[in-house]
């Protein structure tokens, strides 16, 4: 898996934020450690890519864009 995002980085969005993280390392609420022991399987990753927004239609698109830049500009 590539890291986007450092594991301080990701401790930050843990604690701060409704995002949480994925490090491995990282426990407690807001991880996908503890999330993982609460939904098992439920929980995987989202493959970042065209297919993304590939069923989409252009107003729900733009919305999931202005929201992913808003979230990651903060």
């Amino acid at each position: 898996m590539t890291k986007i995002i450092s594991e301080r980085r990701q401790r930050v969005l843990a604690r701060e934020t409704t995002l949480g993280a994925i490090h491995p390392a990282l426990n407690g609420p807001g991880t996908a450690t503890t999330l993982r022991q609460e939904r098992g399987e439920a929980l995987r990753p989202i493959i970042l890519g065209p297919s993304l927004l590939a069923t989409l239609d252009d107003l729900k698109r733009e919305a999931l864009l202005t929201r992913w830049q808003r979230e990651f500009t903060r």
